[in-house]
């Protein structure tokens, strides 16, 4: 899948998760980035990403695949939960806290 249709897969879950439905109060930030630095950000910026790129290449993953990553105010109840993967497109969940301008 190419850049461009990852973009309008990323706008469609813009449309259905961040502006309507049970999730807008929970999602506050929605990006694109690669496996690898979504990884990263995962473990806390601690791994070097070339390791990641290595460990994920030695598991059969694509270090620079799109993935859509969803960064969220609070962590979800129990009663909602993100599909691993929207249209094709792998998400990647993580509880950021609260955004605020200074």
């Amino acid at each position: 899948m190419d850049r461009h249709q990852v973009l309008e897969i990323k706008k469609e879950f813009v449309q259905s998760f961040m502006l309507n439905g049970p999730f807008k109060g929970y999602i506050n930030a929605i990006g694109l980035t690669n496996r690898t630095m979504a990884e990263w950000s995962k473990g806390g910026h601690t791994e070097p990403t070339e390791a990641i790129r290595e460990r994920l290449t030695k598991t059969g993953e694509n270090p620079e695949e799109l993935i859509i990553h969803v960064g969220l105010v609070k962590a979800l109840p129990e009663n909602l939960s993100l599909p691993g993967e929207y249209k094709g497109v792998k998400l990647e969940v993580q509880v950021i806290g609260e955004i605020k301008a200074l």
